[in-house]
């Protein structure tokens, strides 16, 4: 994945909604938004694609970064990979 812009435009949110439905329909790969609790704000995007081992991908806005999301989403995502996916 390559680098998203900031600010994060919808249309492009949009395009990476739907191709993210594409690819986990396919089971190729799995993506989610970052989602700060308190207002719902989506912070950054998680994304697992199965390739040999399973490669991992990770964008946090700006000011977001060093706050512990990162760590969260990766715990997650990590879990959903082992238990949900069986890699």
């Amino acid at each position: 994945m390559a680098e998203l812009p900031s600010p994060f435009p919808p249309d492009a949110a949009k395009d990476l909604i739907a191709r993210a439905a594409g690819a986990a329909a396919a089971g190729n790969a799995f993506g989610f938004g970052i989602e700060r609790i308190r207002d719902g704000a989506i912070v950054g995007w998680i994304e697992l694609r199965r390739e040999e081992a399973g490669e991992i991908t990770l964008w946090l806005g700006r000011g977001f970064q060093g706050k512990g999301f990162a760590t969260e989403a990766l715990g997650r995502l990590i879990r959903f990979a082992f238990q949900g996916l069986g890699l």
